[in-house]
């Protein structure tokens, strides 16, 4: 196992200025000039219900400007946002806003242009507008548009389905939304969509009752054309009981990894579980692996990301592990998938914790 140091850059920040109430659900994304993007639903502060606020960070990790409100439209919730860089510097913020399409929820978004500035007019994502249409992700493609994929009840013929919808790098739509999931028995929902090395994208979900048991993961892949590369595949090896709430992220040998909770696999509730890709072909890299070491109650709804050296790290909310409810935990892998055991340094360079690995 390799171990290397890692030294926290600064110290725990806080990232909302707006206090009040609840501010839940962020999303980041690294922008061009090093810095970062951060975006969040906040209740009560555009006035009306929960609304979408963001804040800018500089390369040195400082505040860039004052936190600012995405959304618009105020009226009812706007929530669950995902934010993703643009080739341009700038970066599109998408969310799930309530009553504004006319029926329950829709899919909207917002770009921004490099200066932080809006770039035009709010905008309507989904098409079907019947029901909801809801829990929206987004990322960037080679030929700088986006992609952004959502859940949307009904409109396959059997509860919640995946669809999606590409922009070119103007904003403007490329191609009609479409469909994900080939198989529409039951739900098929929280979807998220990663880019590939190929210009093409993969799309992940969970859904109910196709591996055999309640929910399982599934995948598609997608070429630079947007068209479907294979057929849909199964993702989770263990098939008992749930495995949900996928996360994806691409690697930098052109794959990708995928990240869920499984019900009672790690003996004892919610435990986090991956499985790697390989590049070009799609094909499984070795073989279903648990992430988390500590397996007491609940380790549930993992993030994962891609880093520069080929590896990967997932993060995770862990119950009662901390000491106090809910707590962030995370492990890092190398580009061969083997865990990383991590040595945390302080800042005068002292070892203050060793995290161990599965």
């Amino acid at each position: 196992m390799t171990k290397v140091e890692a030294q926290a850059v600064g110290s725990e920040f806080q990232i909302n200025t707006y206090t009040t109430s609840d501010q839940r659900h962020p999303s980041v994304a690294s922008l061009n000039d090093g810095g970062f993007v951060v975006t969040w639903e906040s209740l009560g502060q555009d006035g009306d219900s929960y609304g979408v606020y963001g804040q800018r960070y500089d390369s040195s990790g400082v505040k860039s400007g004052l936190e600012f409100q995405v959304n618009t439209y105020t009226t009812s919730d706007q929530r669950y946002p995902s934010v993703a860089p643009l080739n341009d510097g700038g970066f599109v913020v998408i969310w799930q806003s309530s009553g504004q399409d006319g029926d329950f929820n829709g899919v909207y978004g917002q770009r921004y242009a490099s200066t932080s500035v809006k770039s035009k007019v709010e905008f309507q994502i989904n098409t079907y507008t019947t029901s909801n249409q809801g829990f929206p992700s987004v990322a960037l493609l080679n030929d700088g548009g986006f992609v952004v994929t959502w859940a949307s009840d009904g409109q396959d013929g059997s509860s919640s389905g995946g669809y999606g919808q590409r922009y070119a790098s103007t904003g403007l739509k490329s191609g009609l939304e479409f469909q994900v999931n080939t198989y529409t028995t039951s739900n098929q929902d929280f979807p998220s969509v990663a880019p590939l090395n190929d210009g093409g994208c993969v799309v992940t979900w969970g859904s109910s009752g196709q591996d055999g048991d309640f929910y399982g993961v599934y995948g598609q892949r997608y070429d630079s054309t947007g068209v479907k590369s294979g057929l849909e595949f199964q993702v989770n090896t263990y098939t008992t009981s749930d495995q949900r709430y996928p996360t994806v992220a691409p690697l930098n040998d052109g794959g990708f990894v995928v990240t869920w909770y499984s019900l009672g696999q790690d003996g004892d509730s919610h435990g986090v579980y991956g499985q790697r890709y390989a590049s070009s072909t799609g094909v499984k890299s070795g073989v279903e692996f648990q992430v988390n070491t500590y397996t007491t109650s609940y380790q549930d709804f993992p993030s994962v990301a891609g880093l520069s050296d080929g590896g990967f790290v997932v993060t995770w909310h862990s119950d009662d592990q901390d000491g106090s409810s809910y707590g962030i935990y995370g492990q890092r892998y190398d580009s061969n998938g083997n865990p990383i055991e991590l040595i945390l340094s302080n800042a005068t360079n002292t070892t203050s914790t060793l995290l161990s690995t599965p």
